[in-house]
């Protein structure tokens, strides 16, 4: 007999669903019996890394365990769900132990750590590989469990120490320095990736606040074509000396005329799009629709909950793998879609190839079927992914980009025109746009009537600061934090008032801004982004199997030695250093 463990009750309902599983209910807890097989659920993790021993949070600690979640009151629902499991136990008989959480890391690992509670040897533990909570797809991964992943469960087991290794050593010792100095417990939090991340944001604003802005002149000329008025640009570009626009200014400004001496224009396609990632469609929801990541990724994970998408947690941006036949017949009977997929199925355009496969998941793509989601945001979101899925059968759209150049007073000005030559994948996908700029036909050595030159000043601008989508897009290019992780870490430096958000702008707060200049100091590595990068580079080959867990956690505990070792020796400086930010 078959014992599944899904990750959260509604997973439980749609694994059983799929394998006409009927519920039943113990103590308040819904599980399912079906033929030769039970489903039942956790509620996310049931235990989390604590420090092992009596000095728990008030020391530095090398040791941890894993301890019940509804220690803390706040989850003692947990607890039921739990005690509902050990009673399944007790009251089956189990050949197969399935692990059927969400199909990552953290999914494994979150199986493995609570069958492990429940006493199940390892190789009796197995593993539901779905990428999507359909009925096909589960009958699918279920006709086909594999073994454990033991290099995923090593992978996340060694996350967690790390993590908490760092976040919790280094949050003690620096709530300690200040407590020292300050007279009372403040709460001053770090973290692995949450610190570097926080230096990334301190680093652009104090680059703001040093910028020195250059001023720069364009000279331009409004020009008359078929009497519509039209405005050239000279070749040069940004002048950033004054004496020289001045001089070309002097030059052309009693100019009334001009000639064209060529007329260039060049085709340009836009392939379609790939099918989204989770990070690729955090950036599209924040330019679309101002969705935060976190938010984002809330939204998508309701959408997989519900069947309506694959699972968002995923790196993979190739078709490779997905259903698409069966997607495109479900979505036609969509209104909405229903003439751009008849197009697709008429002329038997084939999706784009290429992208990235990251070895376990497929793209994040809407699933076979027509059922919406539940609310108007959700709706928003699946219309976005749907359209995406679609747009990648599409022809390149093209444009047509025009070059005129003007000779006014023996100085080359120049006009560039975009039309839209071919609408292309951009039919079925209204939230990208080409901006166009249509020039009349122009033959060589026409003249053109001069209005007027000018010199329009301008001053170059400082870098623009962080938005959410922005860092998290900072930290996926520095190779720090998780697809699952990145914007949960944004929004926890906003949570701590390390940041503030105005106009969706990230501003460090002067405490934000004091950590970071203190942990530089102090203990630099702290907020090093080369070592954040390394760690994770390591954990990546746990999880690829290549490096051995117990060497990574040996590694990161002479770091953390190290690093305590200096913070103790500053303590009160620290502190110290801290207070000014708090007034």
């Amino acid at each position: 007999m078959d014992f599944i463990l899904a990750e959260k009750p509604i997973q439980a309902a749609k694994i059983a669903y799929a394998l006409e599983a009927k519920r039943k209910k113990h103590n308040g807890i819904s599980y399912y019996v079906g033929n030769q097989l039970v489903v039942g659920s956790a509620i996310g993790h049931l235990f989390n890394l604590q420090p092992k021993g009596r000095g728990g949070w008030n020391q530095v600690s090398l040791s941890f365990e894993w301890v019940p979640v509804w220690v803390d009151k706040k989850k003692k629902k947990a607890k039921k769900f739990f005690e509902c499991l050990k009673w399944l136990f007790s009251e089956y008989s189990f050949s197969r132990y399935i692990i059927g959480c969400d199909l990552d890391i953290e999914g494994s690992t979150i199986g493995f750590i609570t069958l492990k509670k429940l006493g199940v040897p390892e190789e009796k533990m197995f593993r539901l590989k779905f990428h999507a909570l359909t009925p096909r797809e589960i009958r699918r991964a279920y006709s086909k469990i594999e073994p454990l992943d033991r290099s995923w469960v090593n992978a996340g087991c060694t996350r967690h120490f790390v993590d908490a290794l760092y976040g919790i050593n280094l949050t003690v010792l620096f709530t300690k320095a200040l407590q020292k100095s300050l007279g009372r417990r403040k709460l001053i939090s770090l973290g692995r990736v949450q610190t570097p991340t926080l230096k990334f944001v301190v680093q652009r604003e104090k680059e703001i606040e040093s910028f020195k802005p250059k001023k720069y002149w364009l000279l331009k000329a409004k020009i008359l074509i078929n009497g519509k008025e039209y405005t050239a640009t000279h070749k040069i570009g940004k002048i950033y000396k004054k004496e020289i626009a001045r001089q070309l200014y002097e030059k052309c400004k009693k100019a009334t005329e001009g000639i064209v001496i060529q007329v260039q224009k060049a085709e340009e396609q836009l392939s379609p799009p790939l099918c989204f990632n989770l990070s690729s469609l955090q950036s599209e929801a924040w330019r679309i629709f101002k969705f935060t990541p976190n938010f984002t990724l809330k939204l998508a994970q309701q959408l997989y909950l519900q069947g309506l998408t694959s699972y968002p947690r995923t790196k993979t941006t190739t078709i490779k793998l997905t259903p698409y036949k069966q997607i495109l017949t479900a979505l036609q009977k969509l209104e909405e879609y229903e003439k751009l997929i008849a197009k697709i199925l008429s002329r038997k355009w084939r999706p784009r190839q290429g992208g990235y496969w990251d070895g376990a998941h497929i793209a994040l793509t809407p699933t076979p079927t027509s059922r919406e989601a539940k609310n108007e945001r959700e709706r928003k979101l699946l219309d976005l992914i749907r359209r995406r899925f679609i747009a990648t059968f599409y022809p390149p759209a093209t444009k047509e980009k025009t070059y005129v150049d003007i000779n006014i007073a023996e100085e080359l000005f120049q006009l560039v025109g975009v039309k839209l030559l071919h609408l292309g994948w951009l039919k079925a996908y209204p939230f990208t746009k080409i901006k166009q700029f249509i020039l009349p036909e122009l033959a060589v050595h026409s003249k053109v009537k001069v209005k007027e030159i000018f010199l329009e000043e301008n001053e170059t601008l400082p870098p623009p600061r962080y938005t959410l989508s922005s860092l998290v897009k900072e930290m996926e290019r520095n190779g720090i934090g998780t697809q699952a992780t990145r914007a949960e870490i944004c929004m926890k430096l906003l949570q701590r008032k390390y940041l503030i958000s105005e106009k969706y702008q990230l501003k460090p707060t002067p405490l934000g801004i004091r950590l970071i200049e203190t942990v530089e100091k102090y203990c630099g590595e702290i907020a090093s982004i080369e070592m954040t990068r390394q760690l994770e580079k390591v954990l990546e080959g746990i999880e690829s199997g290549h490096l051995s867990a117990e060497q990574a956690r040996k590694q990161a505990t002479l770091q953390i030695i190290h690093l305590t070792k200096n913070i103790q020796k500053n303590l009160c400086q620290i502190g110290s250093a801290l207070i000014p930010a708090l007034a």
